[in-house]
């Protein structure tokens, strides 16, 4: 069995930004880009997902990418936590939930800052 080394698994963290990533290529190729083909949407959705993970690898741009990051995890979080009855549990399962997710950005990015 091959040794991974201490950075290389730390990279691999850093693939969890690949859902956001892909969520923004769809909303922006929706949104922004009725107009175009099909294949032009694809080109310009891939572009932009190597792009953002590619952001995600560099040191010191990786903060800008677990800012947005964040932003659409504790959104789809969010969502389920609107399902529980009681407010006082939902507010606080969306404070847990947004510490916890932010705190796992911020690593990632710092990991990825100091890696070099």
């Amino acid at each position: 069995m091959k040794k991974v080394c201490a950075s290389e698994a730390n990279m691999k963290v850093a693939f969890i930004n690949l859902i956001p990533a892909i969520i923004y290529a769809v909303v922006i190729t929706g949104q922004f880009m009725e107009n175009m083909s099909g294949g032009i949407k694809a080109l310009v959705g891939i572009g932009f997902v190597v792009g953002y993970m590619a952001l995600t690898l560099f040191p010191y741009t990786s903060f800008l990418t677990s800012i947005a990051s964040t932003i659409i995890f504790v959104g789809l979080i969010w969502v389920l936590c609107d399902k529980v009855d009681s407010k006082v549990l939902s507010i606080i399962l969306k404070i847990i939930t947004a510490a916890f997710i932010g705190l796992l950005e911020l690593s990632i990015a710092v990991n990825m800052t100091l890696k070099n």
